[in-house]
Formats: C-alpha cells, sequence, structure tokens
C-alpha cells in the first residue's frame, strides 16, 4: 500500500485535497498531520512514500521540516506546496530537498494525482 503524508496547519484545505486525493486514489493511506514537528514525529513510525507539505507552517516551516526529513530519510520524497509561485520559492523548495513546488493558486489536485500517478505502482 503506498502511504502519503500531508502536513497542512489549514484544517479545512487539508481535509479537502486528503478527500479530494481519496476519491482520486483510494487505494492510498492518506496520513494528516499539521506540523512540522509532527511530519518528523510521524516519518520516524511509519513507512512513508511520499510527503506534501505546506511551505509555511507555524514554529517549523516546510523547508525547515524538509530539511530534517532528508537528513534523516534521504530516500523520502517531499513535494511542497505554497500559494506563492515565485522562482525564489521553487528554488529554495529544491535547495532544502524537496522534489518540487506544486502552487495552491493553479489546479494543484490534478498537479499531485500527476506526481501520485507516477508514483503508484501498476499492476
Amino acid at each position: 500500500m503506498f502511504h502519503l503524508l500531508l502536513v497542512e496547519d489549514n484544517p479545512r484545505f487539508r481535509q479537502t485535497l486528503a478527500e479530494t486525493l481519496h476519491d482520486r486514489f483510494p487505494a492510498i493511506r492518506i496520513l494528516q498531520v499539521d506540523s512540522g514537528e509532527q511530519a518528523l514525529a510521524r516519518a520516524a513510525d511509519s513507512a512513508l512514500d511520499l510527503i506534501i507539505m505546506d511551505i509555511n507552517l507555524g514554529a517549523k516551516s516546510g523547508l525547515q521540516a524538509t530539511r530534517e526529513l532528508k537528513k534523516h530519510h534521504p530516500g523520502l520524497e517531499i513535494a511542497l506546496l505554497s500559494s506563492h509561485d515565485l522562482p525564489e520559492y521553487r528554488q529554495a523548495a529544491l535547495s532544502f530537498g524537496a522534489s518540487c513546488l506544486i502552487s495552491k493558486n493553479e489546479d494543484y489536485a490534478t498537479q499531485i494525482s500527476t506526481l501520485l500517478a507516477e508514483r503508484l505502482p501498476t499492476h
């Protein structure tokens, strides 16, 4: 089973995204947390295939959490979400170890679905 962790501090956005992804990919397991700290804890006790994380979180930003996650789990894939689709945000995401930056202002559900479809095993 494919395990996805959503890290988003806006509960309504997180729930909507989880429901959308579950509708499109009912076979994946979607875990949800609301902070970078919780993402670090969840990654330590779960076999995750992909993390989708907001770049702007509370005390520990998505960038900081990505750097720490990649240090302890170098093979873990992380996609960051941002409301600001700026070149400097994209560069920062990549330099901190994320695979990509997904804009919340575009069709993020389709972008994430494409990302998942490329990674899910085909049977």
